[in-house]
């Protein structure tokens, strides 16, 4: 009679590990943050059918990463334990914390008894009244579970993005703000100031220093210094739309009407008002139109928001009001 091979349970479990680490390190990042808005969570996915992100009740989200039937068959467990639970006694007794741990029971259960473990790790995340009160529990392929606070990164590179966000996450930010945290806003703030300080620089140099027919002349007031330098730089940045590309075409387009009006108003000996009002009238119309946009892009957030489910590869915000 042949004997087995002898395994020892800790290479056991180490094998396991590593093999659902594997597994789970090939799927694309999510990322989780707690705002004054609620708590968002952002997540890559190319796929437009298979969404990682999803409500399972009342101001409680889930997210999954790695192989999405795994995660996909956790979440409809947990969506049919809350509305049993909800229906049995009452809906304030759903919470987030007891969904994780029964996650946790079955992710523990398969990992220490099954041939293979799950590849997955899911988030489980619950809005409070405010930030200090939000929930988001982390819960491992072998069933760990972790009290995440702040933010939260699952996936392959969750070390390295966690390393990132420690830098520039801070308590409090809004949604947009925690949107866009992967941008490094305080160097972008500096550059900026610093670039648009030099061209001004820049700028004054040349009224002063120019040539005897293209130098300033002025009263020695500040007024007169800067003319209307300032109005029209507003203006310009607003008709290229406050992009720094669009603003270099739109300085030359401004220019050019500054100029014909001037021309016109020597030629057709038209009011100087007029040509004050015509500027104006273009500042209103570009000002409306920014606002129309804004609204539109409002409108568009609002309706995707309402949707039961997100689309991949967008921002899912647990909001703060149920839907039912």
């Amino acid at each position: 009679m042949s004997m087995p091979f002898y395994v020892s349970p800790e290479q056991v479990m180490k094998d396991r590990a590593d093999y659902a680490r594997k597994g789970i390190a090939r799927g694309r990042s999510l990322v989780a943050f707690s705002t004054v808005d609620g708590i968002v969570i952002v997540a890559e996915n190319p796929s437009h059918m298979l969404y990682k992100i999803s409500e399972i009740y009342d101001r409680i989200a889930f997210a999954g990463v790695g192989k999405y039937n795994e995660f996909e068959m956790l979440r409809i467990a947990g969506v049919r334990q809350a509305d049993v639970k909800g229906y049995s006694f009452a809906r304030e007794d759903v919470n987030a914390r007891s969904l994780a741990n029964a996650y946790a029971q079955t992710l523990g259960q398969v990992f220490t008894h099954e041939m293979k473990p799950y590849e997955v790790e899911i988030l489980v995340a619950q809005v409070g009244e405010d930030p200090a009160h939000d929930e988001m529990f982390h819960i491992l392929y072998d069933g760990t579970v972790m009290d995440e606070e702040g933010f939260t990164v699952l996936g392959g590179q969750a070390d390295t993005i966690a390393e990132v966000l420690k830098s520039r996450y801070e308590d409090g930010l809004s949604r947009d703000a925690a949107t866009y945290a992967g941008m490094p806003v305080r160097r972008t703030i500096t550059a900026a100031l610093t670039l648009s300080g030099a061209m001004c620089g820049l700028a004054g140099a040349m009224l002063v220093f120019g040539s005897i027919s293209h130098r300033m002349v002025t009263d020695g007031s500040l007024t007169g210094f800067t003319g209307s330098a300032g109005f029209n730089g507003i203006v310009v940045a607003l008709f290229g739309g406050l992009n720094p590309l669009w603003t270099i075409l739109s300085s030359f387009v401004f220019a050019g009407l500054l100029v014909g009006g001037t021309a016109m108003q020597v030629v057709t000996n038209v009011p100087s008002d007029l040509i004050v009002a015509l500027n104006g009238a273009v500042v209103v119309f570009v000002v409306a139109l920014d606002n129309v946009r804004r609204r539109a892009r409002a409108s568009e957030v609002a309706a995707r928001q309402a949707e039961p489910v997100n689309a991949p590869g967008e921002v899912a915000a647990a909001a703060g009001e149920g839907a039912g």
